[in-house]
C-alpha cells in the first residue's frame, strides 16, 4: 500500500520527467495518470512511442530509490522487457515430504497468501505430524516476496506476542517512522512449539525468506544451516503504471520503503548460520546425515 507523501512524491517525480522529455507540453503530473499523460503526449510524438514510454519511466526508479526493480504485468515489446527482470516465477511455491521422522518442507517464494495458508493445512492434519521428529525448512534460492506471509509463517513456530519484524519507513521528508509487523496467525497445534526446527539457507535467500528464518534463529526457536544469506534487509512497495501510448503495456514499479530488522532491536544485515555447509546447495537427500 502507498501512502500519501509516497503518492505525492512519486508524482513529482513523473511531473518532472515529463517536463524534461516534453518542456513544451504544460502538464501537472498530479492532475494525470501516467495513462492519461502518454495518451495526451502520444499526438505530438515523432519517435516510437516505446522509446519514449522507455525514456519516461526508466529513470523514474533510480530517482524513487537506487534499488528500485520495475516488472511486467503484460506482454511488453522486446525492449521493455530488457527493463524488466521478473521478480518470482511460477515454480510452486511451496512442498513437502517425509523422510522419515522428518519433515521436509520447501518455500520457494512468499506470494498471495500461498505459504501461511499451506502451512496451516498441512498442520492442520494431526497425521502430517504423526513420528515427526523434526521439521526442515528449506529457503534456499527463495528470493523473498510479500513480507506479512513470511510473519504469518514464522508465527506458526512462535509463542504468542513475538515482534517479528520492526522497520524504519523512510520518509521523504527527512521523516522516520518506527512500524512493527507481527504475525497473525494462531498456532494450529501445541507440538509446533517444541519440535525442532532447522532452515536451510544459501546466499540467495534473501527479503521475506530471511525474515522467516532470522525470526526463528533471533528467538532460537531454529538453527540455520548452509551459508551467509543475501542481506536483503529493504521493504519494498509496489505501484502499478499503466501506458496507452499506442503500447498494450502495464507495468509495477518496485521501490523501497525503509529498512527492516529482525525483532526490535538486531542489525540489519544477512544471516549468519548456526552450521555452516561444506555444500550448502546440495539436494537434501545428502544433507540429511549431516542435519540429523
Amino acid at each position: 500500500m502507498i501512502d500519501t507523501e509516497e503518492q505525492s512524491h512519486f508524482s513529482d517525480i513523473l511531473e518532472r520527467r515529463v517536463r524534461e522529455l516534453r518542456p513544451e507540453m504544460k502538464i501537472a503530473s498530479h492532475d494525470y495518470t501516467l495513462s492519461q499523460i502518454c495518451s495526451h503526449l502520444s499526438t505530438h510524438l515523432e519517435e516510437d512511442p516505446t522509446v519514449f514510454f522507455i525514456q519516461l519511466t526508466q529513470n523514474i526508479l533510480h530517482d524513487l530509490d537506487p534499488y528500485s526493480l520495475f516488472k511486467t504485468t503484460q506482454e511488453a515489446p522486446r525492449e521493455l522487457q530488457a527493463l524488466n527482470p521478473q521478480t518470482h516465477t511460477s515454480t510452486k511455491q511451496i512442498l513437502h515430504q517425509h523422510f522419515g521422522t522428518i519433515l521436509y518442507i520447501k518455500i520457494n517464494g512468499f506470494w498471495d497468501g500461498v505459504i501461511p495458508e499451506y502451512l496451516k493445512n498441512l498442520f492442520k492434519d494431526p497425521q502430517n505430524l504423526q513420528g515427526v521428529e523434526k521439521i526442515i525448512l528449506d529457503v534456499r534460492d527463495n528470493g523473498g516476496g510479500v513480507i506479512k506471509d513470511a510473519c504469518n509463517a514464522a508465527d506458526l513456530f512462535l509463542p504468542e506476542n513475538l515482534r517479528i519484524v520492526t522497520y524504519h519507513k523512510r520518509g521523504f521528508s527527512n521523516s522516520s517512522e518506527k512500524i512493527y509487523i507481527d504475525g497473525k496467525i494462531d498456532t494450529i497445534l501445541p507440538q509446533l512449539i517444541s519440535l525442532p526446527v532447522d532452515v536451510l539457507v544459501n546466499r540467495n535467500t534473501a527479503s521475506s525468506a530471511e525474515i522467516l528464518a532470522g525470526a526463528l534463529q533471533h528467538y532460537k526457536r531454529a538453527r540455520i544451516l548452509g551459508e551467509n544469506t543475501y542481506g536483503k534487509t529493504a521493504i519494498l512497495v509496489e505501484k502499478d503504471l499503466m501506458s496507452d501510448l499506442h503500447i498494450q503495456f502495464t507495468a509495477t514499479v518496485r521501490y523501497t520503503r525503509g529498512k527492516y530488522w529482525i525483532g526490535e532491536n538486531m542489525s540489519a544485515t544477512d544471516l549468519r548460520p548456526n552450521i555452516y555447509l561444506k555444500n550448502p546447495n546440495a539436494p537434501i537427500e545428502e544433507l540429511l546425515e549431516i542435519i540429523k
